[in-house]
């Protein structure tokens, strides 16, 4: 179900040649980013399996100093997949899609080799599902950790220091009874950095680039996780509003949440041949709003080709802006509209 909601509203943030701009957000459910299997079957209960190698101390751990390498550090890092793997699982309980979600933390096989990964075979996926009573695995098959520690002085004379961490996590999703599994990887990047007078108290000022890679392993976990499920994200939405009693009339609904008489209000504005051209461009672009409040999406398109137009012939630097701003918000909706 794709639900939306009104979540913050900001009178008179941003004035344009005849209107003024009411900002406010919405919060959106966007569809997940990695799609499961359409013909998946009723999963209960889960198991999150750690099937990765672990990474050598020596791999991926960079040093630099005004722009130039020098060396590498160890790191280590034996304790990264483990805690990816809670990270999985502390995102799938949060989702109460489950009965009932587990782990294996420990390695299935820890002397593989790190530089090739190894997928679990469906005879070995389904013997764990059997023998734990889970229709479902979720298999973490690689986590590669790299990172940069970076120090330079500033053309202010004061030193800049920061570490950013990179990571790369393979997955493989498993059914019971099901030859072929689904893959999936998801890659992520972080940053800290610290300015100050001494080079030694801004690196001193970075995090323990140990504890800092094996968090971010557990973030990556959380990460990939969310992932295989709708997310809910904040975005901007712009109200027209012009000096007009009935555009105020149409605010007040709007503002009540009653959209339908917001768009009604909005609608005779739009189509009064008698009212100028651009306040009828404003009518539109809020029908949009309204209807996509309503969460009737064809609508909401069809208002905004209409202010469009309008806008179109003004020719005015302010309306091109706005044709400009309204062809984002078109696509936008087009956007919502595809996750129904």
């Amino acid at each position: 179900m794709n639900r939306l909601y009104l979540s913050i509203f900001l009178l008179c943030c941003a004035f344009i040649a005849e209107a003024q701009q009411r900002y406010f957000e919405i919060e959106v459910r966007q569809p997940a980013p990695v799609q499961l299997p359409e013909d998946r079957p009723d999963v209960r209960s889960l198991l999150v399996v750690n099937n990765a190698a672990i990474q050598p101390a020596s791999f991926g751990h960079r040093n630099k100093r005004n722009d130039e390498e020098t060396g590498s550090t160890n790191i280590d890092l034996q304790d990264a997949a483990r805690q990816c793997v809670f990270g999985a699982l502390d995102a799938l309980e949060q989702t109460e899609q489950y009965e009932e979600v587990s782990v294996l933390d420990k390695s299935l096989n820890p002397k593989k080799s790190f530089y090739k990964r190894t997928p679990l075979t469906s005879a070995v996926a389904d013997s764990l599902m059997a023998f734990y009573g889970c229709d479902a695995l979720l298999s973490l098959n690689q986590l590669v950790l790299y990172d940069v520690l970076e120090s330079y002085e500033t053309e202010s004379g004061t030193y800049y220091a920061y570490l950013q961490a990179y990571v790369t996590t393979q997955w493989s999703i498993h059914y019971r009874g099901q030859k072929n599994s689904m893959l999936f990887s998801i890659s992520d990047t972080l940053l800290w950095a610290e300015e100050n007078a001494s080079e030694v108290n801004a690196l001193m000022a970075l995090p323990d680039r140990q504890t800092a890679l094996v968090d971010f392993a557990f973030y990556a976990g959380n990460e990939s996780a969310k992932a295989l499920y709708p997310q809910w994200t904040t975005e901007e939405r712009y109200l027209y509003h012009a000096a007009s009693k009935d555009m105020d009339v149409a605010l007040q609904y709007f503002t009540k949440q009653q959209w339908k008489a917001a768009f009604e209000a909005w609608q005779q504005i739009a189509l009064n041949p008698t009212e100028s051209p651009l306040l009828r461009a404003y009518s539109y672009a809020d029908m949009a709003l309204a209807a996509e409040m309503m969460g009737d999406f064809d609508a909401a398109i069809q208002c905004v080709d209409e202010a469009v137009a309008l806008f179109a012939k003004l020719h005015t630097s302010d309306a091109i802006q706005q044709k400009v701003n309204l062809l984002y918000y078109r696509s936008q909706l087009l956007s919502r509209k595809k996750t129904l």
